[in-house]
């Protein structure tokens, strides 16, 4: 009596075979997803930081200056005044997708240690720019970008980064936003804030998570 192959079922081999090709397929899926995943958070979080100029431009209306406030509370001063709704969704603006974080339901941690965000150092500045003037430099002058550690060390810190390390969103003065690539800032591709920075337009930004 011959046995036929539904009979017999399938044989080691084939299910390593068939297992084998599964893998395949979901890793070329991985290499297509996370990908698409990443790219997906950086356009979200440029959007927040357009949203945020937008706000910035209203608050110097009616200020007829920006805030004055260094790092996170200069991002925080639109949401300060009476320029948003005091809710989650809008405070969602001041979070980046690819950290992870959101704003807690109660707002608690719509502070300058919890955002994402922040923007310059302000302390013992003669001058401060202004969004309606547009001078050769309003292309070039960071005002807001992606919040990273002081010092990045350990592994914890590491993870701490926004976009996986692999760079960070800027907001421009002008109004445009950028993502500047971890390899613009040296062999250890590890984005840096403040006067340390290897990137100028960087430099007088606050660094490290403020208060």
């Amino acid at each position: 009596m011959v046995t036929s192959r539904r009979d017999r079922g399938f044989t080691l081999v084939e299910l390593l075979t068939v297992m084998a090709i599964i893998a395949t397929l979901a890793g070329l899926g991985l290499l297509t997803i996370v990908p698409a995943l990443r790219n997906r958070d950086k356009t979200v979080c440029q959007s927040h930081l357009q949203e945020i100029h937008r706000l910035l431009r209203i608050y110097e209306s009616n200020n007829k200056r920006l805030p004055t406030a260094s790092g996170a509370s200069f991002v925080l001063a639109v949401w300060g005044g009476q320029y948003l709704d005091k809710g989650v969704k809008e405070a969602e603006l001041f979070f980046c997708p690819s950290t992870g974080r959101r704003p807690d339901p109660d707002l608690a941690n719509v502070t300058p240690e919890g955002i994402d965000f922040t923007g310059p150092d302000q302390v013992a500045r003669q001058s401060r720019n202004a969004l309606s003037t547009y001078d050769k430099n309003a292309s070039s002058t960071v005002i807001i970008a992606n919040k990273v550690p002081e010092k990045v060390v350990t592994d914890e810190d590491k993870k701490n980064l926004p976009h996986k390390g692999l760079g960070i969103c800027v907001l421009y003065l002008q109004g445009s936003t950028d993502f500047i690539e971890a390899d613009k800032f040296g062999p250890d591709e590890i984005p840096i804030l403040g006067p340390d920075s290897p990137i100028e337009g960087l430099r007088w930004l606050r660094p490290g998570f403020d208060g």
